[in-house]
């Protein structure tokens, strides 16, 4: 049951032991005014009487101590029953003070939770902003940095190449961009630890007309060398690619153009 129910059935069974309690006191009332009735008049009697008669008194004693015995129940009856009346109105008001005390606790509870929603929504919607910001920094730092192999990636490039020692291939780069031009040595050196031999053509290219090749080319004649090759550019999280082998191909090559760059859409 729920609390409306409940509180329902105990206000029912209030009214009902109140009107008990009233029955029950009309009841004693009754027995008092019958016992009254019953002994008034031997009362009267036993007074006017002379010689007074103190068996007769003894007799009657108890009838009278029964009726007094009875009055003073009917009287205490009647106290307790204010008495519990004004405990039960105590009782509640105590409990719809409690009642009321809990209903602020809840809905100061919910204001309070309703407050942190909004402020866990405003942190995440902060920390999106700080992480769309943090990515923004990240790829320009990526855009502005060089491309480069540190000395663990160049090992990791010479131990990948090492199984086509004795292999051949020539490494081009573009003329006046240092930075490809600093890579392709750094790719070299990791190719000729591993015993490949290199053709170096580092800054021969000339750009004629249009825009420079941007990232790694390797050409496929040694699939498993380009394959080798391009792996670990990529696991250095530098763009790379391996092209098909042209027909007229004698050669392996691998061209080192300029750093990838984003243009306005």
């Amino acid at each position: 049951m729920d609390i409306s129910s409940l509180e329902r059935l105990a206000s029912n069974l209030e009214r009902s032991l109140d009107s008990w309690g009233f029955w029950l006191t009309i009841s004693t009332l009754a027995v008092v005014i019958g016992l009254v009735f019953e002994y008034w008049y031997e009362v009267k009697r036993l007074v006017r009487e002379r010689p007074f008669r103190w068996k007769a008194f003894q007799e009657l004693m108890g009838a009278v101590l029964v009726t007094v015995g009875v009055a003073g129940e009917l009287f205490i009856q009647a106290k307790s029953s204010k008495i519990e009346t004004a405990i039960r109105d105590v009782n509640h008001n105590i409990e719809a003070s409690l009642n009321k005390q809990a209903g602020d606790a809840k809905r100061e509870a919910s204001d309070a939770n309703e407050r942190a929603a909004q402020a866990d929504e405003r942190a995440a919607g902060a920390n999106r902003i700080a992480e769309a910001e943090r990515l923004e920094r990240v790829k320009l730092e990526r855009m502005m940095l060089p491309r480069t192999l540190s000395e663990a990636r160049q090992r990791s490039m010479s131990d990948a190449c090492r199984p086509f020692s004795g292999h051949s291939i020539t490494v081009f780069s573009f003329s006046g961009d240092a930075e490809s031009a600093r890579l392709a040595l750094q790719i070299v050196a990791a190719l000729e630890n591993a015993k490949i031999r290199v053709q170096r053509r580092v800054g021969v290219m000339i750009l004629v007309n249009g825009a420079p090749f941007t990232g790694i080319a390797v050409s496929a004649i040694d699939p498993g060398l380009a394959k080798a090759i391009s792996d670990s550019l990529i696991a250095a999280d530098i763009s790379a690619m391996v092209n098909p082998a042209r027909p007229d191909e004698k050669e392996m090559t691998m061209t080192v153009g300029v750093k990838p760059y984003e243009l306005l859409k």
